[in-house]
C-alpha cells in the first residue's frame, strides 16, 4: 500500500512538471522547475529524462531547457478523433430531462443546415415537429440562431447572402438585420430565444456547445409551450440549459467551461 502511495506521489509530481514545462513559452530548465514545485533538482532531472525517453518532452542541447514533445500531439489527435458530441451530450441532457420534463434538443452545423442528432421527449404533452436527422431552421429556431451566431464571420456572411430569413410564423423575424442585432447578443450572453418564431404556442430556449478549440460544435434546446409558461419559466430553463452546456462542453475538452 506505501509502495502504491508512493507511485501515485511519484506520477503526479511528474504531471506537475510536466504543467510546468507546458506554462513557459520557451519551455523550462531544471533549476526553473526544481525551484517553482519545490522538488529537488536530482529528482526533477530524473523525472524530465524520463519523460524525454517516453517523448513527452524533449531537450533543446543548446539551452538544455525542456519543451513538449510531439507524443502530446499524437495522444491529442487520437482524442480528438475520439470525441463523440452526442454520446458526451446525452448523459448531461437525459439529467437535464429528468429536471425539466420539457422537450429537448441537440443540433449540430453542417455544410449550410442544421441538423438534430438527438432529441428527448420529456412525458408532458409537447409534441414538435422536430426529430433526429431532421433540419432546423437557421432563423426560426434557437438551435438554428446560436450556431449562425458562432458561425466565422466569412460564413456566416456567406449564408446571409445567399438566402432572405425564413419565415414559419407571423412572428418570424423577416431581415437580416435585425438577425444581425441578434446575433451580436447572443454571442454576448451565451444564448438564443425562439418566441413562437418556428411555431406558434411554442417558446425555445438555445445554447452553444465548445469543443477543446473553443469551437462551437453544437447548440441544445429546450421547449416548452406558452400555455405552460411564460417568460419567467423560460429564462428559469435557460439557466438549467446553461449549466448543462458547460458540462457538456467541459467534457469535449472546453477549458474554460472547466474554470
Amino acid at each position: 500500500m506505501a509502495e502504491e502511495r508512493e507511485g501515485v506521489k511519484s506520477l503526479g509530481k511528474a504531471l506537475n512538471i510536466l504543467e510546468c514545462v507546458a506554462d513557459g513559452p520557451d519551455g523550462a530548465g531544471v533549476s526553473e522547475v526544481s525551484a517553482r514545485l519545490g522538488i529537488n533538482k536530482a529528482s526533477v532531472s530524473k523525472m524530465l529524462s524520463t519523460l524525454a525517453t517516453h517523448r513527452f518532452v524533449r531537450k533543446d542541447p543548446q539551452t538544455r531547457r525542456y519543451r513538449l514533445g510531439y507524443r502530446l500531439v499524437e495522444l491529442s489527435a487520437h482524442l480528438i478523433e475520439s470525441i463523440d458530441l452526442r454520446a458526451e451530450a446525452r448523459p448531461h441532457l437525459k439529467a437535464l430531462e429528468r429536471t425539466i420534463n420539457e422537450v429537448i434538443n441537440l443540433a449540430v452545423y453542417h455544410n449550410g443546415e442544421v441538423i438534430y442528432v438527438d432529441k428527448f421527449e420529456g412525458t408532458k404533452s409537447l409534441r414538435l415537429h422536430s426529430r433526429i436527422g431532421g433540419r432546423a431552421s437557421l432563423t426560426c429556431t434557437s438551435v438554428g440562431k446560436v450556431l449562425l451566431a458562432f458561425l466565422p464571420e466569412p460564413e456566416r456572411r456567406y449564408l446571409m447572402d445567399a438566402a432572405v430569413p425564413e419565415r414559419r410564423t407571423r412572428l418570424s423575424v423577416a431581415t437580416w438585420e435585425e438577425l444581425a442585432g441578434q446575433f451580436a447578443e447572443i454571442r454576448k450572453q451565451g444564448y438564443a430565444l425562439d418566441l413562437e418564431e418556428n411555431m406558434e404556442g411554442v417558446v425555445c430556449v438555445g445554447a452553444p456547445i465548445f469543443d477543446y478549440s473553443g469551437k462551437v460544435v453544437g447548440a441544445v434546446s429546450v421547449s416548452c409551450p406558452t400555455v405552460r409558461g411564460d417568460m419567467t419559466r423560460l429564462l428559469e430553463l435557460k439557466d438549467r440549459l446553461l449549466e448543462a452546456c458547460t458540462r457538456i462542453s467541459a467534457d469535449c475538452g472546453y477549458y474554460a467551461a472547466e474554470r
